[in-house]
């Protein structure tokens, strides 16, 4: 019988989430509005269904699970490891599972932190690490000996060559192309379909063939 899961965020993701822990052998049971149990907040849309799952409640709804599995359905890279953060220090014996797609494939010696997710067709080859609550999106390749820092997104269709390492809640865009042995910092945003040459500082966003930076305003930063 498949564990059971909640799904914290109802966007966009939230329906490739419940797809992906199906998958990897979870059973959804419920969506978490992280906002209802605020004083003034709307009362969660109880008859809104997503892939079948309802809205289970707020924050309190996991204080009263025992031990419940969760998973962190938020695109924003900071925000889920924010979330993380917030539920971790409120739910007592709180768990976040990777949740890796039956048809991604995975090196025996990859290494895969909690709450990462794999979607479906995405590759991890040989000693990569992801880390935790980082994205590695339909169909992108990770190639041996990559890091992924927690919280990173690596979008639809991103090539990593070897030995690259993607920084803490960077975003990778789709289709993008990055060398072997390119280092890109925390923070920053790799454009769609970009080809990155040589290493990306913190907090810059890379666009272009190849990319040219372009530092970011303190109030685009995370």
């Amino acid at each position: 019988m498949a564990e059971s899961i909640y799904i914290v965020g109802m966007g966009g993701h939230a329906r490739v989430v419940v797809a992906l822990a199906r998958s990897a052998g979870f059973e959804p049971i419920g969506f978490i509005d992280m906002q209802a149990d605020l004083s003034g907040a709307a009362a969660p849309a109880a008859q809104l269904e997503i892939s079948g799952v309802r809205v289970a409640g707020g924050m309190s709804a996991l204080r009263n699970a025992a031990g419940p599995n969760i998973a962190i359905a938020v695109g924003d890279n900071a925000a889920r490891l924010r979330i993380a953060s917030e539920i971790r220090a409120e739910v007592v014996g709180a768990r976040f599972p990777s949740l890796i797609h039956a048809t991604a494939k995975i090196e025996r010696d990859a290494k895969i932190a909690e709450g990462a997710q794999v979607c479906i067709g995405a590759i991890v080859c040989a000693q990569a690490s992801i880390g935790a609550f980082a994205i590695i999106n339909s169909g992108a390749i990770i190639d041996h000996e990559d890091v992924i820092e927690d919280g990173a997104h690596i979008s639809p269709g991103a090539k990593l060559a070897g030995r690259v390492r993607v920084g803490r809640c960077t975003h990778v865009g789709i289709g993008a192309t990055v060398i072997e042995k390119v280092s890109i910092g925390a923070d920053s945003i790799i454009g769609a379909g970009a080809v990155v040459l040589k290493d990306v500082p913190a907090n810059t966003t890379a666009v272009g063939v190849p990319v040219r930076h372009l530092p970011r305003k303190s109030a685009d930063r995370h």
